[in-house]
């Protein structure tokens, strides 16, 4: 007794694809194990329309590598100095540090996907930057004994 089994493919108009046409996405239900028939159930869609490439969307190289280089090392800045001002709370020092390791990894990747909601990098740079340094300067104030 055979199985059936879903095959999905692009057509692409080769002989190598199960239906012609340059934009069928294509679903074939093979009817056995060991059986050359297959039940072909063309769906027609236009791929680039459910996706469009729109050049007015995209950024260009030099702002793709400052978002890039600002979610990775301005997001890890912020994150550190973010949690390292949390450590200094009193109340809450010792959860913050306990729970750092995990809160870390979560606030990091949100940021990073906040950096790419910029439409310039430079701006995201600043943003990050200034909130790291002002989280810093906090961390430094909070740290001197009061006289």
């Amino acid at each position: 007794m055979g199985c059936c089994s879903w095959i999905a493919g692009m057509g692409s108009g080769d002989s190598g694809s199960l239906v012609g046409g340059s934009d069928a996405f294509q679903f074939a239900l093979s009817l056995g194990s060991d059986s050359d028939v297959y039940v072909v159930l063309p769906v027609f869609v236009n791929l680039s329309e459910l996706m469009p490439a729109n050049r007015k969307y995209l950024s260009s190289p030099s702002q793709r590598w400052l978002k890039v280089s600002a979610a990775i090392l301005g997001g890890y800045l912020f994150s550190a100095s973010f949690h390292l001002l949390l450590s200094c709370i009193p109340p809450i020092s010792e959860y913050v540090i306990l729970f750092s390791g995990i809160s870390f990894f979560l606030v990091w990747p949100v940021v990073m996907l906040l950096v790419f909601l910029f439409r310039d990098g430079l701006k995201a740079w600043f943003w990050l930057l200034g909130l790291s340094l002002c989280f810093s300067a906090l961390v430094w104030l909070l740290s001197k004994p009061l006289h």
